[in-house]
């Protein structure tokens, strides 16, 4: 039986960023209840019928000056026909977010054009396009977009939004991801969380990996302790021992234990 909780998920991309974003999408909707059915742009019309989909995301990147990544050249030569209605997808509701370069003239100019092309062809937006910029950073403005997407798509589909908890959750299993290759396991050892004087907790910063001492870490970024959480793991075949984690204010501060 089909999920009554599901939407198209769509990505475009070059370099890997924009599949990289769509899959933590996917993995975020899932903990709220949400079925992100997730294909290529160049999987349409053999995986995916846009204009048969009632509740669409895109997420596409540039190449180039501007240009469209060659997995999404397809769709744009299918949506650019001059001989389509123009309620072609009016029975299409979506959002988009477009990924681009302002060192380039034509800042992410593919996205605009995408989000450009379905409003004259009668589709609808439930949440307002966002456009992120490389050289200032994606997480910028592509974060801010991602809690305001499944916000929305809770309210569609009637779920509960994801709390604070699980946004800071979410953000620091996305740093454990980056740093596990990096750091070493000893489920036998325990450390204790440095604090500073006046009760704040340090985040960890770089590891020293050449070094011959152990708990070898550097501790800075001194951050305001107001909720902690501590997430059991695995012990393999993960690189850490434990993590916790702090979230004031949409602030993340994590832990790392190293052997």
């Amino acid at each position: 039986m089909a999920s009554t909780s599901r939407f198209l998920l769509v990505y475009g991309s070059q370099t890997g960023q924009s599949k990289a974003i769509a899959e933590e999408l996917v993995e975020r909707c899932y903990k709220v209840g949400i079925d992100a059915d997730i294909h290529c742009l160049s999987k349409i019309e053999k995986e995916f019928v846009l204009e048969q989909e009632s509740l669409v995301v895109i997420v596409v990147s540039t190449t180039g000056d501007g240009e469209p990544p060659d997995t999404a050249l397809k769709f744009w030569r299918r949506i650019k026909r001059k001989t389509l209605a123009k309620d072609y997808f009016s029975n299409v509701r979506y959002s988009l977010l477009g990924l681009g370069d302002s060192n380039y003239n034509n800042h992410c100019a593919f996205p605009h054009m995408v989000n450009d092309r379905l409003l004259q062809l009668g589709a609808t937006q439930f949440l307002p396009a966002s456009f992120a910029d490389d050289a200032v950073g994606l997480d910028i403005v592509a974060e801010p977009w991602i809690d305001s997407l499944l916000n929305a798509l809770c309210g569609i589909f009637k779920l509960s939004p994801p709390s604070d908890d699980n946004k800071a959750v979410n953000a620091a299993l996305g740093i454990i991801k980056d740093l596990e290759s990096k750091l070493v396991i000893d489920p036998s050892k325990n450390s204790t969380i440095p604090t500073s004087t006046n009760g704040e907790l340090l985040g960890l910063g770089d590891t020293n990996e050449n070094s011959s001492s152990t708990n070898s870490a550097s501790w800075t970024d001194k951050i305001s302790l107001d909720e902690v959480r501590n997430l059991t793991l695995p012990s393999s075949p993960l690189s850490y021992i434990s993590v916790e984690y702090l979230a004031t204010e949409n602030k993340v501060g994590y832990f790392m234990y190293l052997s």
